[in-house]
C-alpha cells in the first residue's frame, strides 16, 4: 500500500510541471512576439502588377524597385523580382490612402517605369513596360578655346532598336536641358571649364551619357613696370609706366591707376600729373583686357617738408628801472625755400606772424622775464623753440627823514 501510495503522488507532481512548462512557453512565444512588433514595424501597404514587354509579353525575373512618394523613415520602399508568370508584390510599405507609388523595372538592357495612386485599401496596382533603350549618342568634343562670344554643343543622337521615338538630355555643367537638337549653342559664357554629356532616350529610358570637357580661357595681361617716385619736397609728381608686355591672347588692353585712397581711374594713357600734399603716398597701377586685369604694382615715396632753422635771439640783459624793453632777433631760414614767419611768446603769450624787434611794457618792481621764438614755413613745419630770460629791478629811494 505504501508503495502505490507513493507512485500516485509523483504522477502528480508530473502533470502539475508540465502545465507549468506550458504556460512558461506560451508567455515566452507572446513575449518574442511583442518585441518583434515593437522593434520590426508592420505595415500594411502593398504594391502588386505584371511587368510586360512591348508586345504585350509577360516578363519573368525582371528586377523591380517601389518608392512611396513623400515617404520618410521605414517602410517607404522595396525591391523584389517577377514570378514566372511576370508577376511581382511588395509587402510591408509605408502607404497611405492616395499615395503616389513609383515603381521601377529593368531586366538587362530593358528598362522601364510606370506610377499609381494607393486606394482606400492601402493597395497600388501598377503595371510596368519595359523596353531596350537607345542607342548611346556620339558625341563631337569641343576643343579649349579664348572665345567665349559662343560655344556650339554638337552630337548626333543615338537610335532606338526597337524604332521608337526618341529625344536627347543635354546637361551642361550642373544645367539639364531636355528635348534639345544638335546643335545647341551659348553665348557670351563664362570663363571656366565646361562638363557636358548627351543621353539619347526612349519613354521607357535613356541611353548611357557620353561626355566631354573643355575650358574657355582668359589670361590676364602682365603686370605693368612703373617708374618709381623718389623722396624729395616736389609736390608736383609725374607719374609714367609701360606695359609689362603684350596680353597673352591679343586682346586689347587699357591701364588703371590709383593713388592713396583716391577712386580708381580707368583708361589712363601715361604720364599723368599729379599735386599732393606733404607726407607718404602710395600710387598703383594695373593693365586690365576686356575680361580681368593684371595684379597691381605698387610704389610708395615721400614728399618731404623740413623745418626751418632755429632763430638766433640777442640776448637781453637784466634791466633797471625801465618803463619797456625792445628785443631782437634773426628769423630762421626754411631749407626747401619755402616762406617763413616767426612765433612769439612773451610770458607765455603767445603771438603769430611777429617780426623782431619787439617791444614790451615792463610792470612790477621786480619781475622775472621769459620770451621764445621759433621760425615756421607755410607748410606748417616749425623749428624749436629758442629762449632768453631777464629780469627787471628797482632799488627804492633811501627814506633820509630816518
Amino acid at each position: 500500500m505504501q508503495e502505490e501510495q507513493t507512485f500516485f503522488i509523483t504522477k502528480q507532481d508530473l502533470k502539475m510541471d508540465k502545465k507549468k512548462i506550458i504556460k512558461v512557453f506560451s508567455f515566452l512565444i507572446f513575449l518574442i512576439l511583442g518585441l518583434y512588433l515593437a522593434y520590426a514595424q508592420i505595415y500594411l501597404g502593398t504594391v502588386e502588377g505584371y511587368v510586360l514587354n512591348i508586345t504585350g509579353g509577360l516578363v519573368t525575373n525582371a528586377d523591380i524597385i517601389v518608392n512611396v512618394s513623400g515617404c520618410t523613415g521605414t517602410g517607404c520602399g522595396g525591391t523584389t523580382q517577377t514570378d514566372s508568370g511576370g508577376y511581382y508584390v511588395v509587402t510591408n510599405l509605408n502607404i497611405e490612402s492616395g499615395d503616389t507609388i513609383k515603381v521601377q523595372a529593368n531586366k538587362t538592357s530593358d528598362y522601364g517605369n510606370n506610377s499609381g495612386q494607393a486606394d482606400s485599401y492601402q493597395a497600388a496596382y501598377i503595371n510596368v513596360t519595359i523596353a531596350k533603350v537607345p542607342n548611346s549618342p556620339t558625341i563631337i568634343a569641343n576643343p579649349d578655346t579664348h572665345d567665349n562670344s559662343i560655344i556650339y554643343f554638337n552630337w548626333t543622337s543615338g537610335t532606338d532598336p526597337q524604332g521608337l521615338s526618341t529625344y536627347d538630355v543635354l546637361t551642361i555643367n550642373s544645367a539639364t536641358y531636355s528635348n534639345v537638337t544638335s546643335p545647341y549653342n551659348k553665348t557670351d559664357v563664362e570663363f571656366t571649364t565646361y562638363n557636358w554629356n548627351v543621353k539619347t532616350c526612349n519613354t521607357y529610358g535613356c541611353s548611357a551619357a557620353v561626355s566631354d570637357s573643355f575650358d574657355v580661357y582668359n589670361t590676364a595681361p602682365p603686370s605693368p613696370t612703373l617708374q618709381t617716385q623718389g623722396d624729395n619736397i616736389n609736390n608736383t609728381r609725374t607719374f609714367n609706366w609701360s606695359s609689362g608686355g603684350a596680353d597673352p591672347e591679343n586682346d586689347s588692353t587699357y591701364f588703371e591707376f590709383k593713388i592713396d585712397s583716391d577712386t580708381i581711374e580707368s583708361s589712363i594713357t601715361p604720364p599723368i600729373n599729379k599735386t599732393l600734399s606733404f607726407g607718404s603716398h602710395t600710387w598703383k597701377v594695373r593693365e586690365c583686357d576686356p575680361y580681368e586685369c593684371s595684379l597691381w604694382t605698387t610704389d610708395t615715396f615721400s614728399i618731404t617738408n623740413n623745418a626751418p632753422t632755429t632763430p638766433t635771439l640777442t640776448d637781453q640783459t637784466d634791466v633797471y628801472s625801465p618803463e619797456t624793453v625792445t628785443l631782437y632777433w634773426t628769423s630762421g631760414t626754411d631749407p626747401d625755400g619755402h616762406s617763413t614767419y616767426d612765433e612769439y611768446k612773451f610770458n607765455g603769450t603767445l603771438s603769430s606772424n611777429i617780426t623782431s624787434p619787439k617791444t614790451e611794457d615792463l610792470t612790477g618792481i621786480i619781475d622775472y622775464f621769459v620770451w621764445e621764438v621759433r621760425t615756421c614755413d607755410v607748410n606748417g613745419a616749425c623749428s624749436s623753440w629758442v629762449n632768453d630770460t631777464f629780469i627787471k629791478y628797482i632799488c627804492p629811494a633811501p627814506d633820509w627823514t630816518k
